[in-house]
């Protein structure tokens, strides 16, 4: 199967995934894979030391290696790919081909103590500038975007 990204220099932040052709809408992008963490309880050691993980479930995470397109899906608080079920990432819109493809980690994490480590820095017109997790996002806005929270993450929608 022909990837449909490809890890470019990005204007957010490092490195990118960029759509290599045109993605439809409600296309799945890819799913990442990696190994299963789990935590009895959130704290603000492990909120602050992880990265390049993503919340699968309460308290578990996956974590990905080197060369997993998870590492370079950025954030954007106006995002055009989110995560479906519990790891499946796909779009929200269709994504032209060299656009970036981005999505909001404040939904893929409940955590209370999770913070990005930097201030955003995606310029949309609706950028919160501090990333924090879903228990975090006025309820105004985890309600619109119901559709694109993950399933384990519904009961805060």
């Amino acid at each position: 199967m022909k990837k449909k990204y490809a890890v470019q220099k990005s204007g957010i932040r490092g490195k990118g995934l960029f759509a290599v052709s045109k993605l439809g809408q409600h296309e799945i992008i890819f799913i990442p894979k990696g190994i299963i963490k789990t935590v009895k309880r959130y704290s603000i050691s492990d909120a602050k030391t992880e990265q390049h993980m993503l919340a699968i479930a309460p308290h578990t995470w996956l974590k990905t290696g080197k060369s997993d397109p998870l590492r370079y899906l950025n954030h954007s608080c106006e995002p055009n790919a989110y995560i479906c079920g519990f790891k499946i990432i796909v779009a929200t819109k269709d994504i032209m081909p060299g656009e970036e493809i981005t999505i909001d980690y404040s939904f893929t994490e409940e955590d209370p103590f999770w913070e990005l480590d930097h201030p955003c820095q995606c310029g949309t017109p609706m950028c919160r500038v501090r990333i924090r997790s879903i228990t975090h996002l006025p309820q105004e806005l985890r309600t619109a975007q119901k559709q694109y929270t993950p399933d384990w993450l519904q009961k805060y929608t």
